[in-house]
């Protein structure tokens, strides 16, 4: 590989490098998933293959592998031949299947991918899974829409920036004032604060522990947090239902942990450069939030706050999240992720089959959340290191989170937020009358 053309890893991707070298053997940035299709439906799962294989030759990312061997990390192409293999399994075993085909990768040898179409009795599963180096959510929702189209017979555009060309952009970028200026944006910010938001361990953390092991679980948002009801109320006080699950978040992150400030982080598609529009590969940008909370604030005067953090963030502080936790002692430790239903599909003859989410045992930071939209409403992830958190932690914080969601909506200051369900009220009038 020495002989061959480097190319610098992207802020992107730098974090997502450090952190797989001090975890070889975690899949915490694999992005496994499937999509499940019966076979009396009738699709061609050989026309499906070659329609995914067309697909990723569209692509520079997937040719690339990870060259360190000097001490720094660059991105060097290398040649690989695509393969989707068939599986034979059994209806009953085809989860525990295709968690089993999700191994760490090689970074320096590849490929970056690991593909499969599991075969049952009743059904067939496209499995995909791609290292977060080469891919990322946005990049999904694209590349589902290109093996439609494909899989229909018409033609898509080629790849306008690949992740190499957006790699020397980055290069340019950062010798430039704006560069400068982002510095200086997060300087202003985090130069004087000094709190750091975490939920409290429920057991000592083992810091001799490579593999963070993790542990999830979904909550589905209940009639009142339907997505009408959501589209309507976030139409109505002029915000979008980002913002909305954000400002949600920051309070109860606040409230759990008794503070009135909070510092976390939320991700940004990193995609300011329009010819990015069908790049594959990872641009996703970390970007750290601190959040003031005055109980006396209206909750649309705190949804304004919320919005101007972020989308200041999004637009001024364009620096890498790796530089930032170096100078100011910064995590992702408490991640929220908000993705839209865009990213959730895939269109095969005007049918949209869902993408299905397969486990990892790796944990991405000490708790991801993260908000999904779909057709049928609204799925919250919660990933939790589970070395460091008992299962009953996360729940209580599950809870308050989508208590002050439906608070929120009905509710016209922080302070009238009613942080106990009427469920849990009655119990405990019930403990005090019995006391």
């Amino acid at each position: 590989m020495n002989d061959k053309k480097k190319y610098h890893l992207t802020s992107s991707q730098l974090g997502v490098y450090f952190a797989c070298k001090q975890n070889p053997e975690g899949t915490m940035y694999n992005i496994p998933l499937t999509f499940t299709f019966a076979k009396d439906i009738g699709i061609d799962i050989e026309k499906l293959k070659k329609s995914v294989i067309e697909a990723m030759e569209n692509h520079v990312a997937f040719s690339v592998v990870i060259d360190d061997s000097n001490g720094e990390p660059y991105m060097v192409q290398k040649a690989f031949v695509i393969e989707i293999p068939t599986i034979l399994t059994k209806d009953a075993d085809l989860e525990s299947a295709k968690e089993a085909y999700v191994k760490p990768m090689d970074l320096a040898n590849g490929p970056l991918y690991r593909l499969a179409v599991f075969e049952t009795e009743s059904k067939y599963s496209l499995f995909m899974d791609y290292h977060h180096l080469i891919s990322d959510g946005t990049s999904f929702a694209n590349f589902y829409q290109e093996i439609g189209k494909l899989y229909q017979g018409e033609a898509i555009e080629p790849e306008e920036l690949g992740i190499l060309a957006v790699s020397e952009l980055e290069q340019a970028y950062m010798q430039t004032e704006d560069f400068q200026k982002a510095k200086a944006y997060y300087d202003n910010i985090f130069s004087g604060v000094e709190t750091r938001t975490k939920l409290e361990y429920d057991m000592p953390e083992d810091d001799t522990l490579e593999n963070k092991p993790s542990h999830r679980f979904y909550e589905y948002l209940p009639g009142k947090l339907a997505v009408d009801a959501v589209e309507n109320y976030t139409k109505s006080v002029g915000i979008k239902e980002s913002v909305f699950f954000l400002s949600a978040y920051e309070y109860a992150l606040a409230k759990f942990t008794g503070q009135s400030e909070t510092v976390m982080c939320t991700v940004n598609h990193g995609r300011n450069d329009k010819r990015m529009w069908n790049t594959m590969g990872m641009t996703v940008r970390t970007m750290p939030l601190y959040c003031q909370i005055d109980e006396e604030t209206s909750i649309e005067d705190f949804y304004a706050q919320v919005a101007e953090s972020l989308y200041g963030t999004i637009k001024k502080g364009n620096y890498p999240f790796v530089y930032l936790a170096s100078e100011y002692d910064l995590t992702a430790d408490m991640m929220f992720v908000y993705q839209p239903d865009s990213l959730s599909y895939l269109n095969i003859d005007g049918n949209k089959f869902p993408k299905e989410r397969v486990s990892v045992d790796s944990a991405l930071s000490a708790l991801a959340t993260m908000v999904f939209k779909n057709q049928d409403g609204y799925e919250i992830e919660f990933e939790y290191r589970s070395d460091i958190y008992e299962y009953e932690t996360i729940k209580s914080f599950a809870d308050l989170y989508i208590q002050i969601l439906g608070e929120m909506m009905v509710k016209s200051k922080l302070s009238e937020i009613q942080l106990v369900t009427e469920e849990q009220r009655n119990k405990i009038d019930l403990i005090n009358q019995s006391c």
